[in-house]
């Protein structure tokens, strides 16, 4: 594999990786388990909770087989993780 398609992957399992996070941070903030760092509040908003986990779920579905191993153990993880009581 020549450099640049390397350095192109990794920019890409970054990328998604960063993604995925954000989503996360989102749906775990929506269920009212971490603080608003805007208003640093604690506020649940289920139907948005609701959406981002769906979202998290078809990205598990639409990516199947097309993620590196360290891209699928962290979106599983993520996808999991915000319907767990802290």
């Amino acid at each position: 594999m020549e450099e640049g398609a390397v350095n192109e992957r990794n920019t890409d399992e970054i990328l998604f990786i960063s993604f995925i996070s954000m989503l996360y941070n989102s749906g775990i903030q929506q269920l009212g388990k971490i603080m608003n760092p805007i208003t640093g509040g604690i506020h649940k908003d289920l139907a948005g909770a609701q959406s981002t986990i769906e979202i998290l779920k078809m990205l598990r579905e639409k990516t199947k087989g097309n993620l590196s191993n360290k891209e699928k153990s962290l979106s599983l993880i993520h996808i999991s993780e915000p319907t767990r009581p802290l």
